[in-house]
């Protein structure tokens, strides 16, 4: 379910990334920069691109025939994929007291890919503790621990009256 409203978001991301490149060009061709700054609050809540984005918007589209970005350099994500992440979740179904080194070890997938789809599922990186719960006779242990001690308290403040008392009779 976290894969999906992250794939939800990127998306809604990209759509509204896509919609205001467009209108920014729509309104470019038919106008100058001022009045693309003064129409950018109509449209949009964000602030109005820079001088330097428009001609940048430009090319992007005349190069490539769209505003989307290009795909990232770098090495992908191989061990993330669909197949990993089902057979990662069902091995916390069957055991999830495992740790992420533990199921690295187990599934021969690198720890860190393991805590990214873990962060994917939805899973949170502790161990949740156990949380004492109040019985119906607690309150009543409680009460008779809260006599007792009051009762201890007068006790004392009595031996200390007494005390204070000898201690001035001696003068």
């Amino acid at each position: 379910m976290a894969y999906v409203n992250f794939a939800r978001n990127c998306t809604e991301q990209l759509r509204q990334k896509v919609t205001d490149e467009l209108w920014v060009l729509s309104v470019f061709e038919h106008g100058s920069f001022t009045i693309l700054r003064c129409q950018w609050s109509k449209h949009s809540e964000s602030s109005a691109p820079s001088k330097s984005t428009i001609p940048r918007i430009i090319k992007k589209i005349e190069t490539t025939g769209s505003v989307a970005d290009l795909p990232r350099s770098g090495r992908p994500h191989f061990a993330t994929c669909e197949t990993n992440i089902n057979i990662v979740r069902a091995s916390l179904e069957a055991s999830p007291q495992n740790s992420t080194r533990r199921l690295s070890q187990e599934l021969k997938i690198p720890r860190t890919s393991i805590q990214r789809m873990l962060k994917d599922l939805g899973y949170k990186p502790h161990i949740p503790k156990l949380i004492n719960v109040l019985h119906e006779d607690d309150w009543d242990k409680m009460m008779e621990f809260c006599e007792k001690m009051l009762e201890m308290i007068k006790i004392c403040i009595i031996i200390n009256k007494i005390k204070e008392d000898e201690f001035f009779k001696q003068f």
